[in-house]
């Protein structure tokens, strides 16, 4: 056997052998094998998200789109790492750069244009809501859904399809009230919270109803 891994040119702890007349211990050999799989898919998506976090630093990128998908791919391995603070990071740092793919100006994409990018700011919100709302902060993740509905509630587009802006802008509401109803951290009971620059937290868009009406 150790002639073997060193001709396949093996490290020991990644030799693995399993004996199937031996329940107890195929039991032992399955956890090892699933504790390596772990940490060298660790490694792997680490690796990664480090080389594409290279080039968002170096700026060597063509495009903004192009800035915010590598921000994406960052904030996916991280999730895969269960490195949830770095996933976050990258997951805001994608939402803000796709809001400068629209500008402060009023002249507005093509209708095929803005369709694209709420649906990626869609997404982007998904994440970060879920990031938030699963690590406790409740309070975080309904400020943060007010700002991302009043930073596209304007963004109506073409007056021909106006009912495609508010069909997106109705699914927004129902997602995030499904998210605080099935978050296990939610609690009952919370006072009123000043959120900078704007008018304080109500109670009530703290319950999943608000979003429901």
């Amino acid at each position: 056997m150790i002639a073997l891994r060193k001709r396949a040119e093996l490290e020991a702890k990644y030799v693995v052998i399993l004996n199937p007349n031996d329940e107890s211990a195929l039991q032992l050999s399955l956890n090892r094998l699933a504790s390596i799989f772990s940490e060298l898919s660790g490694v792997y998506y680490r690796e990664e998200g480090r080389r594409v976090k290279q080039r968002i630093e170096k700026k060597n990128v063509s495009s903004v789109e192009l800035i915010v998908r590598y921000c994406f791919k960052v904030a996916v391995y991280a999730e895969f790492r269960s490195d949830w603070t770095e996933a976050l990071k990258f997951y805001e740092e994608a939402y803000h750069t796709l809001r400068e793919i629209v500008g402060v100006t009023t002249r507005l994409p093509a209708v095929q244009r803005l369709v694209e990018i709420k649906s990626v700011s869609e997404q982007l919100h998904f994440k970060i809501s879920t990031l938030l709302l699963h690590s406790g902060k409740v309070t975080e993740a309904v400020t943060w859904f007010r700002q991302h509905k009043n930073t596209y509630k304007r963004l109506v587009g073409a007056p021909e399809a106006i009912f495609v802006h508010w069909e997106w802008m109705s699914r927004q509401y129902l997602v995030f009230g499904e998210l605080l109803e099935t978050s296990s951290k939610i609690t009952q009971n919370f006072p009123p919270v000043l959120v900078p620059s704007s008018k304080p937290l109500s109670e009530w868009e703290y319950y999943p109803a608000y979003y429901y009406q």
